[in-house]
């Protein structure tokens, strides 16, 4: 039962920390993307070709603010995701506890962490498919 408990512990640890690196990194991900969009704009400003030409212009505008529009929704999704996967590798670790040596219960609470980490990894790989998808976006 000490044994049970302590692996239980782990995968809650290991899924605490996988959150909060999850969490971590989309915040920090986002945030470079409201400076270029700034920075360009003062480029743009700076040479005086704003509304014409050189890639100021209100195309440009729209493509920044649709690929912006996209990563923000990633990222929402990420994050939703991330914590519906945290909550469901708690649950299975509960029930790892509680199962009390139960095989089916056991097998169960295996399940569901396993799922809810399949989970993560699919859509963290979704999130780089995306945004590899909108870097060759020409803008």
């Amino acid at each position: 039962m000490k044994k049970t408990f302590i692996a239980a512990v782990r995968v809650q640890l290991v899924a605490l920390l996988s959150f909060v690196a999850l969490a971590a990194g989309t915040l920090a991900y986002s945030q470079p993307v409201i400076a270029q969009v700034d920075a360009s704009k003062e480029i743009c400003k700076g040479v005086g070709i704003v509304g014409g030409g050189g890639g100021c212009g209100n195309e440009a505008k729209t493509q920044t603010k649709v690929n912006d529009t996209i990563k923000l929704a990633v990222n929402v999704l990420t994050m939703i995701v991330g914590v519906i996967a945290l909550i469901m590798i708690i649950v299975g670790g509960l029930k790892y506890i509680t199962s009390g040596g139960d095989a089916t219960q056991t097998a169960g609470a295996k399940n569901t962490i396993m799922y809810a980490v399949i989970g993560l990894v699919v859509v963290a790989l979704a999130q780089i498919i995306v945004r590899f998808v909108l870097t060759k976006i020409p803008a």
